[in-house]
């Protein structure tokens, strides 16, 4: 059902000043050229060297013992969890500063014949909102690419990371400052609850995309509710591929190496559900079936084939009794 309630005032107000000073910056953003944007580094995000460090680990320590206090799960702990080597081995900055500049391309041309040259070009959207759950990573992705395409970025996390959300958004706003560039360029939207988030959707003429990150129900609520354009997320299903070109190392190792891919961090959403070669499943040995690399049970996704006859079922995924965030089952 769509909740069509108009949201508190006083929030929606609050939404509108942030949405018009984005707009604004928007307008600056949509003009620089890829020099000046790569001379932010794109992400501008701390690094090892900046006395930010602390802070931000600061911050989500004190959010990680809220969460903890609160009946968090490991695995949501896990996805909030940032500490120097996590944050120090990111290499989102160098991968954002390499892509090409999407902004004035030209994707495809027209001459008519009374001589009108007819040229498509990609161009900012201008604001975009973006609404997403527990992932601090999600903060500095979303400021790497909206700075990368021109656009200034309004970030509404989930509370649980509000603590590291608020830690990394200053810098990042510092930093551009530092470089010229105006802070509104990427807000952060941590007052208001839920009529915040959907002020945020419903601020047409302010807000021109909105974008959400997360479980089917977050994505199924914005858009539903959005009376934004909305660019609608799905939720995959990866695999581990191998090329039957690559000869994979011989013996119990390479069986680790393949059937243990899909178990690594498994309280991420996206794990693989299996490995393959040249597009066929790799069938696993009985002694895979009956445990993990460390000892532990065999997991598989729902809907993925039990291990059975002698070991030659094929153990992949992760185990179905694993939660999401939302509490509502593995998707």
């Amino acid at each position: 059902m769509v909740d069509r309630t108009a949201p508190d005032a006083s929030v929606t107000a609050l939404v509108a000043g942030l949405a018009g000073r984005a707009k604004t910056a928007s307008r600056r953003l949509a003009l620089l050229s890829r020099a000046d944007k790569d001379a932010a580094r794109c992400t501008p995000s701390p690094t090892r060297s900046t006395p930010a460090i602390p802070a931000i680990c600061q911050a989500n320590a004190d959010g990680l013992t809220q969460g903890r206090e609160g009946g968090h799960g490991r695995g949501l702990l896990d996805r909030l969890m940032l500490d120097e080597a996590r944050i120090g081995r990111s290499p989102r900055r160098s991968v954002v500063a390499a892509l090409p500049d999407p902004v004035g391309e030209v994707v495809r041309e027209l001459d008519l014949a009374n001589g009108l040259q007819i040229r498509q070009l990609r161009v900012p959207m201008g604001v975009v909102g973006m609404i997403y759950e527990a992932r601090p990573n999600v903060t500095v992705d979303a400021a790497a690419l909206g700075l990368k395409s021109g656009n200034a970025v309004i970030l509404r996390g989930g509370s649980a990371a509000a603590a590291s959300n608020r830690a990394l958004v200053a810098v990042i706003r510092q930093t551009l400052a530092a470089s010229g560039l105006p802070e509104d360029a990427v807000t952060l939207l941590d007052e208001g609850g839920h009529d915040a988030a959907r002020a945020l959707m419903t601020a047409r003429g302010l807000v021109d995309l909105v974008i959400p990150r997360g479980g089917a129900d977050l994505i199924r609520t914005v858009v539903m509710e959005s009376t934004v354009p909305v660019i609608e997320t799905g939720i995959g299903v990866n695999h581990v591929y191998v090329d039957r070109g690559r000869r994979p190392r011989q013996g119990a190792r390479a069986g680790d190496e393949l059937q243990d891919a899909p178990a690594q961090r498994v309280q991420r959403r996206r794990v693989p559900r299996g490995p393959r070669v040249g597009g066929r499943r790799v069938p696993a040995q009985g002694s895979h079936c009956a445990r993990g690399r460390r000892g532990g049970p065999a997991r598989r996704a729902r809907g993925e084939p039990t291990c059975g006859g002698g070991g030659r079922g094929i153990p992949t995924g992760v185990r179905s009794g694993l939660r999401d965030r939302s509490g509502t089952g593995w998707r």
